[in-house]
Parts: C-alpha cells; sequence; structure tokens
C-alpha cells in the first residue's frame, strides 16, 4: 500500500469497528463519557492529521469534520497552506462518496456501515485492553486519556507496527479529541487531532449530499458488512 493510501485508509478505518454483545464493558472511567459521546445528535471539528511516511518523514492534513445523526458525515481535507481541492468524503447515510481529485477519482459505497469520528471514541480499540490514563487540562477544557490495542483493521498497512492507541477525550462532552496510533517504542505513527469542536448545532443537508461532475470515473466498492 502506498504511503498516501495507508494514510486515506487510516482515516476511514479508524473507528470502524462495532462493540458486540459479547466483548466486555469499558472500564467506568469510560462508559460515562462514551455515553455523553453517543448522545451528540451533530458537530463541527477542525481535524489535522500527521503520519509517518515508510522514510520516516512526516504527512499532514488539515480540514473541516462535520457530524449529523443518523450516520451523516463530511470531512474535507487538504495538506497545510494548500490552494488546491480538497479531498473529500461524503456521506448521507445511504451513500458515501470519497472523492480523490488528485487521482480524478470517486469511490461510491452504498449502505455504509456507521461513520467513524469522535463520537465514537473507542470503536477501534479492543475493548477489553482498554485502560484510564489520567486527566489533564487545557485552553479548550478537561481531557480525559485512555490506552489501548488498537483493532487490527485500524493499522493495516501501517508502515511500521502499531502496538498501542491513546485516546483523549473531552471530559465535557465525551468526544474525541485526538487520536494517536503508536510503535513499540511509543513513537506516534499516526495522530488525529479534533479541535474547536461545536456540539449540538444545527448543519445543512446540503453539507451531506455529493454529485458527481460529468466526466468523472466513479467506482463502486463492495458494501461495508457489519459485525
Amino acid at each position: 500500500m502506498s504511503q498516501w493510501r495507508w494514510v486515506f485508509a487510516a482515516i476511514l478505518l479508524l473507528g470502524a469497528g462495532s462493540v458486540r454483545a459479547d466483548e466486555p464493558a469499558l472500564p467506568p472511567e469510560a462508559q460515562a463519557l462514551a455515553q455523553k459521546a453517543a448522545a451528540v445528535q451533530s458537530y463541527r471539528a477542525r481535524f489535522s492529521m500527521e503520519a509517518k511516511e515508510p522514510d520516516g518523514q512526516l504527512f499532514q492534513l488539515e480540514g473541516i469534520l462535520l457530524y449529523r445523526t443518523p450516520n451523516r458525515r463530511r470531512l474535507e481535507m487538504h495538506k497545510p497552506g494548500s490552494k488546491e481541492e480538497p479531498q473529500l468524503l461524503v456521506s448521507d447515510g445511504k451513500t458515501e462518496w470519497q472523492y480523490d481529485p488528485l487521482g480524478g477519482m470517486v469511490y461510491r459505497i452504498l449502505q455504509p456501515k456507521e461513520p467513524p469520528g469522535p463520537h465514537r471514541p473507542f470503536s477501534e480499540a479492543q475493548i477489553d485492553t482498554v485502560r484510564f490514563v489520567g486527566r489533564d487540562k487545557d485552553a479548550e477544557g478537561e481531557i480525559v486519556r485512555f490506552e489501548a490495542k488498537p483493532i487490527p483493521e485500524s493499522v493495516d498497512g501501517a508502515p511500521v507496527p502499531v502496538e498501542k492507541i491513546r485516546i483523549e477525550l473531552d471530559g465535557k462532552t465525551g468526544l474525541a479529541r485526538q487520536l494517536t496510533l503508536l510503535d513499540a517504542q511509543g513513537d506516534p505513527v499516526m495522530t488525529q487531532r479534533f479541535s474547536e469542536l461545536q456540539v449540538n448545532v444545527s448543519i445543512s443537508e446540503k453539507e451531506f449530499m455529493f454529485v458527481p461532475r460529468q466526466g468523472m470515473a466513479v467506482v463502486d466498492l463492495p458494501a461495508q458488512k457489519g459485525e
């Protein structure tokens, strides 16, 4: 997998797991926060990401993330300072579109699974490995930290083996503020940050609509199976 495809796949998959009935419960510190996050009806946030390339250099993206129940999301991404057309991921809950302007391709998924994002902060973690680390504060409020082993799907294709995920949650809303994949030495492989969170805000339905321009090649991807 190329460096860019690893980065893009990680963004799509992080949080793509689901908790099954036979899985153990989260630690008490995590349960209340997860319930708060699940109760959020909509949010918008600034998104930024750093990912390690195979040669050790960092690849960066930034943009805007929008979410509204049920299962709607819009993620716009571009390199910092870039004036180029952004990468797009848009879903109305029934159809998900992934647009890569660099390749001129549009990918379509019918009946996508529940989308990942800050509202599902533990869905990329192996639940029985989640442990509470501590609390802190910054300019945006209280941060509650956890660590766990990631589900295999979220780290497939990583340039180095990923041993751990660090999950930092907003103490008020339960939404994820930062997700970091770590290697065996504890060094970051990929970090996603969500800042300037605005919760339960009005977001127009048109933000979750995408119509391919005439001449765009559309590739249908296999339907995502639930667990």
